[in-house]
């Protein structure tokens, strides 16, 4: 049985039920675990941290107090919640190190471990688990919202809501924006276009961006819109929701679901990212559509494709014969385009017909179900008993 200390340990920016301490609350009934404060057990002490805020040093100093008066006790330290680490990180590692030595940490993530990224170097980390965390998350928060497979009458052929404007969701705008495919959107397009890739002259000395800007190198490289005054303006649905959340029009009448995630759709094309080839990140935008059983498009690279594959899910993409399989990072992405506008070119009502046929519905029937087992997370528990030990 797992034994963990009833309190999470962190900033009052991170949110307890978005990490591993929230989600192992949530199925406590369905674990084997014990939330507890007698800190004369053995226990899992949990420190939940995000890229920009310290831990309060008394809480550090508790933990750290009660894992050296208790020998077989040890930490997690959670960075789930965003594919990068930052000082913050390193200052919390280092002093844990020093103080209760690195055999008694282990590092959780929503990142590959060997690419996870950073602003120095990374040390080879003794103990690291690997974890989809915004499969859970999503399930924690919002599977009282669940919507098993039923056929719909859509009105528009995609959903694309973006609030972050990464350097490839700027190829995916522009590509939206050159074959007029946002009128046949639920679309919206939140950045200011204040991002650094958007500025005029930022790379003015780089070889691989004469023109002075990463988005315009992208445009180009591409052949998609170069207007970056026109990309770069703000773009909202006419619709009153909260962040994150899908509006219910696009649940009912949205046919296929856009899924640009956050590094997955990132790597050595893009500077910024440079040596990311083999990383895989997937955000709640990957696993939406299995909750709400709309079909999807994942727009990221091979390796990200197969791993949605490898945890249970069928993609869509091969529905659509995206047929990514033997190409490159480059030529993906490409398809990816090529199958959008094919999908754009399809009348509505054949387009429904297609999405609530046999083939289709069976799909999403099985992503659903998928969903609903939360593999992974059962998967994270029986890696954390081991730990535990």
């Amino acid at each position: 049985m797992l034994k963990v200390y009833d309190q999470l340990f962190s900033h009052r920016e991170f949110s307890q039920y978005k990490g591993v301490w929230g989600c192992l609350n949530y199925f406590k009934d369905q674990i084997e675990i014990e939330f507890t404060t007698n800190t004369f057990e053995p226990l899992l002490y949990i420190i939940g941290i995000e890229v920009h805020s310290r831990i309060p040093e008394e809480q550090v100093s508790f933990v750290i107090d009660n894992v050296k008066n208790n020998k077989s006790s040890k930490i997690i330290i959670d960075t789930t919640l965003e594919d990068f680490v930052q000082d913050n990180f390193f200052e919390l590692y280092d002093k844990l190190c020093n103080d209760v030595g690195e055999d008694k940490i282990i590092i959780l993530t929503s990142s590959s471990p060997n690419v996870i990224k950073s602003n120095k170097p990374l040390p080879m980390f003794k103990n690291m688990i690997y974890w989809h965390a915004f499969e859970t998350n999503l399930y924690v928060n919002e599977n009282k919202h669940k919507r098993p497979p039923a056929p719909r009458q859509c009105k528009k052929h995609f959903i694309a809501l973006n609030k972050n404007a990464r350097p490839l969701r700027n190829v995916f705008h522009s590509a939206f924006t050159k074959h007029n495919l946002i009128e046949k959107s639920y679309y919206a397009w939140h950045n200011i276009g204040m991002a650094d890739h958007w500025k005029l002259g930022q790379f003015n000395h780089h070889p691989k961006f004469p023109q002075g800007s990463e988005i315009l190198w992208l445009i180009e490289r591409f052949g998609l819109e170069g207007d970056v005054e026109k990309l770069k303006q703000p773009i909202r649905l006419d619709h009153d929701f909260a962040e994150w959340q899908l509006p219910d029009e696009c649940l009912k009448y949205g046919a296929v679901f856009c899924a640009f995630d956050t590094t997955a759709c990132s790597d050595n094309i893009v500077t910024t990212t440079a040596n990311m080839e083999n990383n895989i990140y997937l955000s709640e935008k990957t696993f939406k559509p299995f909750l709400y059983s709309i079909p999807s498009m994942h727009y990221g690279y091979k390796n990200v494709l197969d791993e949605i594959s490898n945890i249970g899910y069928i993609n869509f993409n091969d529905y659509f014969n995206t047929n990514y399989k033997h190409s490159c990072n480059e030529e993906t992405l490409l398809l990816h385009i090529k199958t959008t506008t094919m999908i754009a070119e399809l009348e509505i009502d054949d387009l429904n017909d297609i999405l609530n046929g046999k083939e289709c519905m069976s799909m999403l029937e099985h992503n659903y179900e998928q969903f609903q087992k939360q593999d992974q997370f059962f998967k994270l528990v029986d890696d954390l008993k081991e730990f535990y030990g």
